[in-house]
């Protein structure tokens, strides 16, 4: 999230926008979620939950990873072009921009897309994020489950799960789509579809077996 070509004082602003606002919250929003004498949350903690557990889908390098994969794939194209000299010109749109570059200064121009598509993901998924949080805010129910047994949950580097089982296209912004995210080996938090009709200062509490834990 290093910031290039700006002042020293704001290379780090995103690192230190999420070290205040979500990496020093998570810790209060885990205890509520997991403590399961409570029930009652204000406006103010549901805004933390959502915000706080929602920014772990958006806060991935996935995305990014995910462009320059593709990006590879058609500079390597464009590079192993049979019959096209060094100095032939060549056109390129990726990410919203228009490229004009010699075969011979492929790599040179690949340095300024990859740091182009880094900077439109930092930009980005923040704006995204904030988007689905208040998507989400008024109109979702949150469930936490409680996991008995042996059997665990497990976890990874892309923990959010986003799915929807009436639609095979996936939109980000689908009323249907529910969300799911282990907080750790015995808890699943589950976000409902929107649902104009929930309690919003609820969180409805459950208990679950081996064979919830593994179906999810």
């Amino acid at each position: 999230y290093t910031l290039p070509h700006v002042d020293e004082k704001d290379k780090y602003f995103v690192e230190h926008f999420y070290a205040e606002n979500i990496d020093g919250v998570y810790p209060e929003v885990y205890n509520i979620l997991t403590n399961h004498r409570i029930s009652k949350i204000t406006e103010e903690q549901r805004e933390k939950i959502l915000n706080t557990c929602l920014s772990l889908y958006f806060r991935n390098a996935r995305f990014l990873d995910e462009k320059n994969s593709e990006l590879d794939f058609w500079l390597d194209r464009l590079k192993n072009k049979v019959g096209a000299p060094g100095d032939a010109k060549m056109f390129m749109k990726f990410g919203g921009r228009n490229y004009t570059f010699k075969k011979d200064e492929i790599e040179k121009v690949k340095e300024e897309m990859v740091l182009n598509k880094r900077l439109d993901f930092i930009y980005n998924h923040l704006d995204d994020w904030q988007k689905f949080v208040k998507f989400k805010l008024k109109t979702s129910q949150i469930t936490v489950s409680k996991i008995l047994g042996d059997v665990k949950l497990i976890t990874s580097d892309n923990p959010v799960r986003i799915s929807n089982h009436k639609k095979d296209n996936f939109q980000l912004f689908d009323h249907d789509n529910s969300i799911q995210l282990p907080l750790d080996q015995e808890h699943l938090l589950w976000i409902s579809p929107n649902d104009h009709e929930v309690e919003l200062n609820q969180i409805y509490r459950g208990v679950r077996d081996k064979w919830f834990a593994i179906t999810s």
